[in-house]
């Protein structure tokens, strides 16, 4: 019969304590990390919403449908109106973009998102124009990606829109 030593026992008891405490560590950190990503998505989408709400109440709305048909009589106070509403969704698009760099937001959903607001937001020649001249102070990814996003909209979409829906609420079908 052998004899069982009291040290050795010891030993493997606190070696698999100390297993079971890295074990749990690990999961301590994994979860740390997923709710700090929810977090990050949650705040994200509470600045999103800032942004929209930044519009209600101020004279944003009258600079926007001013900039579709004349761009050219903007005064100073609409242009710093409209380039305030374009840095707001530039610094989401960022934010997010740097999120996904990061690891915290899936990349392809944060493309969607930048795409999906892009026909939106630079559906104009005056976001257009501003995005030619602010672009280049961003990240070359960055850009690269905005740029592909709002390859496909054109300088009168916003109108065309306006123009349409106006037609649509006119003559129901």
């Amino acid at each position: 019969m052998k004899k069982i030593d009291f040290g050795q026992t010891v030993s493997v008891l606190a070696n698999l304590g100390v297993l079971a405490g890295i074990v749990l560590l690990v999961y301590e950190l994994n979860l740390s990390r997923e709710l700090a990503r929810a977090q990050f998505v949650n705040d994200a989408i509470w600045r999103y919403q800032g942004i929209e709400l930044s519009v209600l109440g101020s004279e944003l709305p009258a600079a926007w449908a001013k900039s579709l048909s004349t761009p050219g009589s903007l005064t100073a106070a609409e242009i710093k109106s409209l380039d305030s509403f374009l840095v707001s969704y530039v610094v989401h698009w960022r934010r997010n973009w740097q999120l996904a760099n990061e690891g915290y937001r899936d990349r392809a959903e944060v493309e969607r998102l930048i795409r999906g607001d892009a026909a939106f937001v630079m559906g104009n020649r005056f976001a257009q124009l501003w995005w030619q001249e602010i672009g280049q102070f961003n990240e070359p990814e960055f850009v690269q990606l905005v740029d592909s996003a709002i390859s496909d909209v054109g300088p009168d979409d916003n109108l065309d829109w306006v123009t349409e829906f106006q037609r649509k609420l006119s003559n129901p079908e």
